[in-house]
């Protein structure tokens, strides 16, 4: 494995490219449409949620069909997720309607 630097833009451009490949050669190898998901997972401060807004537009331009879910619109905060331990289950969904009778989830 080869480290470098390398700026936002480039690792913008790089991704773009190699995500496109990926999906042309899905898409051919399937009978038919394939679809290619990507995960950009980082800590906050990685800025994991930018990066994978900023491969959006680079990858319509090409043809490719693009759906940015953020982890945060679906994904408890960690203060309530870690609240009954981080080995719980149910720590990343919503308790909405789990709760125990008498509780509020």
């Amino acid at each position: 494995m080869r480290i470098r630097p390398i700026s936002p833009d480039l690792l913008v451009t790089e991704l773009t490219g190699r995500l496109a490949d990926e999906a042309t050669r899905a898409a051919s190898a399937a009978a038919g449409p394939a679809r290619l998901r990507v995960a950009v997972d980082g800590a906050p401060a990685a800025g994991a949620d930018e990066l994978a807004a900023a491969l959006v537009d680079p990858l319509r331009a090409q043809g490719h069909p693009v759906l940015h879910v953020r982890a945060t619109d679906f994904l408890r905060p960690a203060s309530l997720r870690f609240e009954l331990g981080r080995t719980n289950p149910d720590s990343f969904r919503s308790r909405v309607g789990r709760g125990r009778p008498g509780q509020r989830g």
